[in-house]
């Protein structure tokens, strides 16, 4: 997308919702999921913490492959497969 059409569609964001709310400053049942590098997650919890949001860290990325999760000392693996949304 060049940067005039970029601009123009911006505009009529703009214009169609002049004053946005972001999901931040909403209650809803869904949660963010973001990964941040570990020397910098105290300075995401700062940040969250001015913003009045809970922040949990859930786990860590690790190189390999696949996906496990750990629960109290057991390490499971997840199926090699995706979730299907329509079903």
């Amino acid at each position: 997308m060049s940067p005039a059409k970029r601009e123009a569609f911006f505009a009529r964001l703009a214009a169609a919702m002049p004053d946005p709310k972001s999901e931040l400053e909403y209650a809803t049942p869904y949660e963010l999921l973001v990964a941040v590098a570990p020397q910098r997650f105290d300075e995401l919890a700062a940040v969250a913490g001015r913003l009045n949001l809970t922040l949990t860290a859930i786990g860590e990325l690790r190189r390999g492959t696949g996906v496990t999760w750990a629960l109290e000392g057991l390490s499971f693996a997840a199926p090699a497969r995706g979730y299907d949304h329509f079903r």
